[in-house]
C-alpha cells in the first residue's frame, strides 16, 4: 500500500546492511584461517539461491492476475528508456543522476575504506576492524527501517535531508581523529 512505500523501502534497503554484516563477520571469524580470496567464494556462494528462486519461486498470484489484466486491456507500462532524457525530465534525471553520484562517492570513499584505513593507518587486527562495520551494519538494518517509516511520516525530501545532514556533522567528526573508540562510535 501506499501508506507504507517508504517503510518497505527501507525493509528492502536494510537487507544490504545485513548482508555486510554477515561477511564483516564472516571477516572478523574466517580471515585468519582462509585468507580473501576464501572469503571471496564464500562470497559467491548465495549467488546459487538466485538460480533456485528462478526456477522454483513461482510469482505471486495477485502480480500475475495483475498482469494478464493490464494485458488484456492494453495497459501495460512500457517506456523507452531514454524518455528520461527528453527535455520534460531531463533536469529531474540529471538531478537524481548527481544525487546518487555523490551518495556512492561518499559511501565508497568512507565506509568501504574503511576497513583498509583501519588496517593501514591504525594497525588494528582483523577482529578490531570486523567489530565496527559489524556493529555499524547491524545498525543499519535498524535504522533503514526507520528511515523508510520517517519517510512515510514527514516524506522522502525531509527524511533524506535530515540523514544527509546527521552523516555531514558526524562523519568528519571521526574521520579526523586517531582515538580507535570515537573514530568506532562515530562509524556505527
Amino acid at each position: 500500500p501506499v501508506r507504507s512505500r517508504g517503510l518497505m523501502g527501507g525493509v528492502l534497503q536494510g537487507a544490504f546492511p545485513l548482508g555486510f554484516a554477515l561477511a564483516s563477520g564472516a571477516y572478523w571469524l574466517l580471515f585468519e584461517w582462509i585468507g580473501w580470496r576464501g572469503l571471496l567464494w564464500l562470497g559467491i556462494l548465495p549467488a546459487f539461491l538466485c538460480i533456485y528462486i528462478r526456477y522454483f519461486v513461482k510469482e505471486s498470484p495477485v502480480w500475475v492476475e495483475n498482469r494478464k489484466r493490464q494485458r488484456e486491456h492494453g495497459r501495460e507500462v512500457r517506456a523507452p528508456f531514454f524518455t528520461i532524457f527528453k527535455p520534460a525530465l531531463l533536469s529531474t534525471t540529471l538531478a537524481a543522476c548527481w544525487w546518487m553520484s555523490s551518495i556512492l562517492v561518499v559511501y565508497n570513499s568512507i565506509y568501504t575504506l574503511a576497513a583498509t584505513w583501519l588496517q593501514v593507518d591504525l594497525k588494528l587486527s582483523p577482529a578490531a576492524i570486523a567489530m565496527p562495520i559489524l556493529l555499524s551494519n547491524l545498525a543499519g538494518v535498524v535504522t533503514c527501517w526507520f528511515w523508510g517509516w520517517l519517510a512515510d511520516g514527514i516524506g522522502r525530501r525531509w527524511s533524506n535531508i535530515i540523514h544527509a545532514t546527521g552523516t555531514c556533522i558526524i562523519a568528519p567528526a571521526y574521520l579526523l581523529t586517531k582515538d580507535v573508540n570515537w573514530i568506532i562510535f562515530g562509524f556505527v
